[in-house]
This record gives C-alpha cells, sequence and structure tokens, in this order.
C-alpha cells in the first residue's frame, strides 16, 4: 500500500484479469441487469439507460446476482467474489494505518462496475451523500433519518490507461482521476490497480474524458449508519453489515 496523499490509498498489481475480460465481464452484467444485450456502445441501447447515463455519464451496472442465482460455478460470481477478497486484505491494510475508520464503516453497499466510453467523463464530485431511488437526491430529513452516509469508497481498475499511446484491446487513453482539494497530482489508472480513499466533500474528484478506448472499474462504497430499510439486500455482494471480530473482516449474514 502506498499513499498519494493523506488517505488516498494505492496497491498496485492487488488482484489479476485475463486480457479481454473486462469487456466481457460488463457486457454480461448490463445484460444481466437491464434484460438486453451489450452492443458495444451507449447509443446502440439508449433506451435501456437511465437518466443520469445519457450524455458524458458513464453507464453503471449491479456487479453482483439479482437473485439468488449467485454461485461461485459462474465465473462472473467467482471473480466478483474474488475482487470482493481483495478489498477485504486491503481495507484491513487500510484500517491499520487509520485505525479510527472502524468505529465509522458500519456497511457495505453493492458493487457496481463504471464503464467510460470514448467522450465520457465524470465532473468534480463528493461520493458522501446516498442518492434517493434511481440516483434522484432526497429530501434532507430523509437522508439524516434514514439513510447511512459513505465514509470511504473503493475503486478497483480492469482496464489501463495507454499512456498517450493508440490503445490497445484493454486499454484507453485519457481517464486521468483527480482529487484537486487534497494533491495537484493526476492518477493514470492501470489494470489491476485498486485505490481506497474518503468519501467526504474534501476529497472530491474527477475523471478527465476518456479519448479512445473503454475505462472500466469495479466500485463500491463503504459506510456508517444504517442501511435504508427500501434497500433490498442481494445476498453475496449485496448491501450488507460489517462485523469485526478476531480482527477480521466479516459480514453479517454471510
Amino acid at each position: 500500500m502506498e499513499l498519494i496523499a493523506a488517505g488516498i490509498a494505492l496497491w498496485r498489481n492487488a488482484f489479476e484479469i485475463e486480457d479481454g475480460f473486462a469487456e466481457e465481464y460488463f457486457a454480461y452484467r448490463f445484460e444481466q441487469s437491464r434484460g438486453v444485450s451489450w452492443r458495444g456502445d451507449k447509443a446502440l441501447v439508449k433506451e435501456n439507460l437511465a437518466y443520469y447515463e445519457s450524455g458524458a455519464n458513464p453507464l453503471r451496472v449491479g456487479n453482483y446476482s439479482l437473485d439468488e442465482t449467485f454461485t461461485e460455478d459462474n465465473k462472473y460470481d467467482s471473480y466478483s467474489l474474488y475482487l470482493h477478497k481483495v478489498l477485504m486484505k486491503g481495507l484491513k491494510d487500510y484500517l491499520k494505518t487509520y485505525p479510527v475508520l472502524q468505529k465509522d464503516i458500519h456497511f457495505i453497499e453493492n458493487y457496481r462496475l463504471v464503464y467510460y466510453q470514448p467522450g465520457d467523463y465524470m465532473r468534480l464530485h463528493s461520493d458522501q451523500s446516498w442518492s434517493g431511488n434511481e440516483g434522484r437526491s432526497e429530501p434532507a430529513d430523509l437522508i439524516e433519518n434514514e439513510n447511512g452516509l459513505r465514509t470511504i469508497c473503493c475503486i478497483q481498475h480492469l482496464s489501463s490507461s495507454s499512456d498517450g499511446e493508440d490503445p490497445e484491446w484493454g486499454e484507453f487513453d485519457g481517464g486521468e482521476v483527480s482529487w484537486p482539494y487534497v494533491t495537484d497530482k493526476s492518477f493514470m489508472p492501470q489494470q489491476g490497480d485498486m485505490l481506497i480513499y474518503p468519501a467526504n466533500f474534501l476529497y472530491s474528484h474527477q475523471v478527465d474524458r476518456v479519448l479512445s478506448g473503454h475505462r472500466i472499474s469495479n466500485l463500491v462504497c463503504i459506510g456508517h449508519g444504517k442501511i435504508p430499510p427500501r434497500v433490498k439486500p442481494f445476498g453475496p455482494l449485496g448491501y450488507e453489515y460489517l462485523d469485526f471480530k478476531d480482527e477480521k473482516i466479516d459480514w453479517k449474514g454471510w
């Protein structure tokens, strides 16, 4: 683990992924969650996009099973569980550096795959506040009384920056991420990189426009407070509460 800046932790080569698997993985989860085949471009599936995925915003699909069909015999579910275990190992290292954090993380959200195609980018934003149903903001009293708040987030990069060269399969050009309030450095993600960073406003971040290729990552947020009662837990890799026992991070209900 190395620190890009205070609180922003990086693990190089944190996990393995086969060439070409990221695109296949996303296509499988897209079809699973949207009910239609992924055709390689948002313009070809525009009737199946959420309102917040239009324009230059990236696609987001749940990286978990929508029912009780989750099984390690399925290679996509098995890989999702593998990425989860990688996160747990990194989170344990992160807690050794910031031990007070243990009191402020109570649950994990669903994992989601984030897919940028050429032209997509993310404006400067904070990850702390929950969005409401379908991504819409909820009234402040509902956020305070029913919803937990995000404490930290993790991104696992499934594709690589081409460093300005013509991207090959599994690579992309552009797409740097930066946290302008805490560091003047931008970060060029590489396949196998994992980042953990605080979710609060000070760590607001942005992703530059992807110029070519596809930028694919696995995102999850961990928060404090309680899971909203309207959110249905999906079992493994769904919304779950943290449980700390015998110095081992585990999930209640698993």
